[in-house]
């Protein structure tokens, strides 16, 4: 089971460190396993199946069947996502928008230090009158 959890991963093009922290696993928490020939718990498959709707339980549980489900579906826990939206085109949209947030944030934060730096001008210029 885990040879073709790894072949799903590879298919996805997700590094195993990846699809470890999207399911809530520790770093190395599948590759020990995978190396080993062990195996995953009820728990993690369950989330597994939750994270990434796309994968086919019968497949990955028995090797029967295709990889893939394939009909589409819309999953509220996904915001709505087709399950054949790939993982990876969901993810550069959320950075896409992140970095415009950052880009604005950064752009209001130069604002806010170039008022500053004339409200320090004009106290200096206050403080050299007062001085007079």
């Amino acid at each position: 089971m885990l040879q073709r959890l790894k072949e799903y991963i590879d298919f996805k093009g997700i590094k195993i460190s990846g699809f470890e922290k999207s399911i809530g696993m520790s770093n190395a928490s599948l590759v020990k396993p995978m190396r080993s020939g062990g195996s995953i718990g009820a728990d993690k498959l369950e989330i597994i199946f939750k994270v990434y709707p796309d994968l086919n339980p019968t497949w990955l549980l028995t090797g029967e069947g295709e990889m893939l489900n394939k009909e589409k579906k819309n999953y509220p826990e996904s915001g709505g996502v087709s399950i054949l939206e790939e993982p990876t085109a969901i993810y550069e949209k959320k950075v896409a928008t992140l970095e415009k947030t950052v880009d604005e944030l950064n752009r209001i934060i130069r604002e806010k230090e170039d008022q500053l730096r004339e409200k320090d001008t004009q106290i200096s210029r206050l403080i050299l009158l007062l001085e007079k």
